[in-house]
């Protein structure tokens, strides 16, 4: 039911359910569930739909999704201490959300759902990285970003 892949220093397995697993086991192992596979798998067909759908406003349940997953993504790899997996995942969401927001074949319903999803995003950012040392460089970049965003989808 595990599968192992090297991911880090850190020897920790972690159960189905998401819980650290006690072992004594030394090496640089981290066990992957199947339910994290799914979660990658649907994280990326959403973000492949995200970008790709024709229609000028998708499903919002389709960026509800897609949210939800990559904050999952980031949770667990938080929980694991993989802080720079933990920060990778939202910044691949907080792009392909950026991204779908400026597509010119989308409205301007579909532009505001993006920009409550970066608001979104952004809060989590900001919790992540607030007792980081370079955390002000970092929330000038989200900052402006979102400054430019609103600016454009408002």
């Amino acid at each position: 039911m595990y599968s192992t892949e090297r991911l880090s220093h850190t020897p920790t397995l972690v159960r189905l359910n998401g819980e650290p697993y006690p072992s004594a086991a030394q090496g640089a192992t981290v066990a992957i569930t199947q339910s994290r596979r799914q979660i990658i798998a649907e994280f990326e067909r959403c973000e492949r739909r995200l970008l790709t759908d024709p229609s000028p406003c998708p499903d919002a349940g389709l960026m509800n999704q897609y949210l939800d997953a990559g904050l999952d993504l980031a949770d667990a790899a938080g929980r694991q201490r993989l802080l720079h997996l933990q920060e990778s995942w939202l910044r691949r969401t907080w792009v392909t959300l950026r991204n779908c927001a400026l597509l010119v074949h989308r409205n301007e319903a579909w532009g505001h759902q993006c920009l409550i999803g970066l608001y979104q995003l952004f809060f989590v950012f900001r919790h992540l990285v607030q007792d980081r040392p370079d955390a002000s460089r970092r929330l000038l970049s989200l900052t402006r970003d979102m400054t430019l965003m609103s600016r454009h989808l408002l």
